[in-house]
C-alpha cells in the first residue's frame, strides 16, 4: 500500500550550490518536553533554513516534520528521551542535535478528551475538458483538507494542495494529460487545542479516474505567466504566512525568501495555491519574500518583496497563546453587496485584537482571497467581486502577540429567488410568465405541477439574468389548472448555483 505523505512537508525545489562546503544547520535551541493529560507536547524554535526536523525516541527513530511542536499520543510510562535535528532538503545537511526528556505518568480517564478526526466520506471525481473534479463531504472537527496524486506506478503520493476551511470540500486539477490514470487520497485535518502548530491528521478516502479530457498538461500557455501580484506576509507567534494574488495560465508557484529587501534570495518551495506558511524562521529576524508564477512555458519573474518579523518568544515556543486574540463570530448580510460584520470575545483566555484580516472565498480559483487589513469590525464587499451563491467569508484577529488559533467563518449567502413572480393566461394557448430579476443570476427555471402541493417539474429553461418575462406555448383542456414556480440560476464553467423556488402561482384555462 502506497505511503501517504505527511501533506504539510510541502514538496521543496531543488537548488544546486557548487564551489564552497556545506555549511551545518543551527542545532535547535528552547527544545522542551512537557506533559498534557496523557500526551507529551514536544516544541522548539524554528531553525533558520531547515525545511523539515527528524526526531528519535529512545534511541530509535520516531518522526518527521515540518512543524515547531509535535504532540506523542503514545508516550511509554516513565522517562521518555528525545534527539531532535533539523534538517534542509535543498542543500542535504543536517544541524548538531538538541536533546530532551520528560518522566510519563498516566493519567485517570482512559487519555482525556479524543481527538481523532474521521476519514472524509462520499469522494466523488468528475472531470471536465481541462481539469479532474474532486468533491467530498465536511469533516467534523476538520480545519481543512489535503489532497494527494499518484500515477498507478508511483510509490509514494504527492502533494497537490491544501483547502484552508471546513467548508472548502472540493477541488480542480488542471495538471492532468488525457489517457493517463490518476488516484487521488484526500484527508482531514485540525489543529491540536492549544497548540495550534501542531496537527491531526485522519485516514485517508481514496479514488482513480482516467482523464479523457483534452488538457495537454497542466494548463500552461505558450507563453509565461505574468508576475504575481498583492504579495504580503504576516507574521504569528511562529510562523510567517505569504499570500499572493491568482495569476492566470499559473500552474505552481515558486516562493524565494532572503533576509534583506535587495539580497540574495533562495527557493523555499513550490506550492500549488496562493498561500504559503514559512515556519524556518526564527524571532527578531526580519524576511523578505518574493513569489514567481510557473507553467509549461516557462518561469515569470520575481514579484516586489513583502516582509515581516515574529516577535521575541516565537519560533515554536514563546508566544503567549492565551493572551492572543479568540476566532471573530462572523455574519454577512446583503446580496448584490454584501456587508460581513463580526464580533470578538472578552472572556478569559482572548486578548483583544489591534486589527483584522478579511478573507473571501473564490469558487473560480478555488482559493482564499485576502480583501483587506482593518481594524473595524466591518467591511463591505463589492458586488463586483460577489460570486452568487457561493459566497464565504473569513476574518482572523491579530495584536502584538500573534494571530488568533484560527478563522472566524461566515455561513454560505445564497443566491436570491425572483421576486413578483406572475403567471397567467394568455390568447387561448399560451402563459405569460413575469417576474422581476435578480442582478446576479445568468438565467431562470419554471416548474410546473397539476396541484399546488405536488411535485413540480422542470418546463422551462430561460437563458438571461435580465430576463423579465417567458410567454410559453401551452394548450390545455378547459377548465384544467396548473401550478407554476419560479427559482433563479447562476452558471460559471463547472460552477451553478440554485436559489430557492418562489411560492407557486396558478392559472387555470
Amino acid at each position: 500500500m502506497k505511503k501517504l505523505l505527511f501533506f504539510l512537508a510541502l514538496v521543496m525545489s531543488i537548488v544546486s550550490f557548487t564551489g564552497c562546503e556545506k555549511e551545518k544547520l543551527s542545532t535547535p535551541s528552547g527544545f522542551t518536553i512537557e506533559q498534557d493529560g496523557n500526551y507529551l507536547v514536544l516544541q522548539w524554535n524554528g531553525v533558520q533554513k531547515a525545511t523539515s526536523y527528524e526526531i528519535s525516541k529512545n534511541g530509535n527513530y520516531w518522526e518527521t516534520t515540518s512543524v515547531t511542536r509535535i504532540i506523542d499520543k503514545n508516550p511509554e510510562k516513565g522517562w521518555n528521551n528525545y534527539e531532535l535535528v533539523a534538517y534542509n532538503a535543498n542543500e542535504d545537511v543536517y544541524s548538531s542535535p538538541s536533546h530532551g526528556s520528560c518522566y510519563f505518568e498516566p493519567q485517570g480517564g482512559g487519555g482525556g478528551e479524543s481527538i481523532e478526526l474521521d476519514a472524509p466520506t462520499g469522494l466523488t471525481l468528475s472531470q471536465t475538458s481541462s481539469a479532474v473534479l474532486l468533491s467530498w463531504n465536511k469533516v467534523n472537527g476538520a480545519d481543512g483538507y489535503g489532497i494527494f496524486r499518484a500515477l498507478p506506478d508511483d510509490e509514494e503520493w504527492s502533494y497537490l494542495d491544501e483547502t484552508n476551511s471546513p467548508s472548502a470540500t472540493n477541488y480542480s486539477d488542471y495538471n492532468v494529460v488525457s489517457g493517463y490514470t490518476y488516484y487521488y487520497a484526500v484527508v482531514a485535518y485540525a489543529l491540536v487545542p492549544d497548540y495550534s502548530d501542531s496537527i491531526i491528521i485522519s485516514d485517508a478516502a481514496m479514488d482513480y479516474i482516467t482523464f479523457a479530457g483534452t488538457s495537454g498538461g497542466g494548463g500552461g500557455g505558450s507563453s509565461k505567466p505574468s508576475t504575481p501580484s498583492g504579495i504580503t506576509a504576516t507574521a504569528s507567534s511562529s510562523s510567517i504566512i505569504v499570500t499572493w494574488n491568482s495569476v492566470s495560465g499559473a500552474d505552481s508557484y515558486k516562493v524565494y525568501r532572503a533576509t534583506s529587501s535587495n539580497g540574495n534570495y533562495s527557493v523555499l518551495s513550490n506550492v500549488y495555491s496562493t498561500s504559503y506558511t514559512d515556519y524556518s524562521v526564527s524571532a527578531g529576524t526580519t524576511y523578505y519574500y518574493k513569489v514567481s508564477a510557473v507553467n509549461n512555458a516557462g518561469e515569470s519573474s520575481m514579484s516586489s518583496y513583502a516582509s515581516a518579523k515574529i516577535s521575541s518568544g516565537g519560533g515554536g515556543g514563546g508566544g503567549d497563546r492565551e493572551s492572543s486574540p479568540c476566532p471573530p463570530t462572523v455574519s454577512v448580510s446583503g446580496t448584490s453587496s454584501q456587508n460581513i460584520t463580526w464580533t470578538v470575545s472578552t472572556t478569559s483566555g482572548c486578548g483583544t485584537p489591534t486589527s483584522y484580516e478579511v478573507y473571501k472565498y473564490n469558487p473560480q480559483t478555488e482559493s482564499w482571497e485576502k480583501k483587506t487589513t482593518t481594524t473595524s469590525k466591518s467591511y463591505s464587499c463589492p458586488s463586483s467581486s460577489i460570486h452568487p451563491g457561493i459566497n464565504r467569508y473569513a476574518v482572523k484577529a491579530i495584536n502584538s502577540l500573534g494571530d488568533a488559533t484560527g478563522y472566524g467563518n461566515s455561513s454560505e449567502v445564497p443566491l436570491s429567488k425572483p421576486s413578483s413572480f406572475t403567471a397567467q393566461k394568455y390568447g387561448n394557448d399560451q402563459i405569460k410568465f413575469t417576474w422581476s430579476s435578480v442582478s446576479q443570476a445568468t438565467g431562470y427555471q419554471i416548474f410546473e405541477s397539476s396541484s399546488a402541493s405536488g411535485t413540480y417539474v422542470l418546463c422551462e429553461q430561460i437563458e438571461g439574468g435580465s430576463t423579465k418575462q417567458c410567454i410559453k406555448y401551452y394548450p390545455a383542456s378547459s377548465g384544467t389548472t396548473r401550478y407554476f414556480k419560479i427559482k433563479s440560476v447562476y452558471y460559471s464553467g463547472y460552477i451553478i448555483v440554485y436559489s430557492d423556488l418562489t411560492s407557486y402561482k396558478s392559472v387555470t384555462f
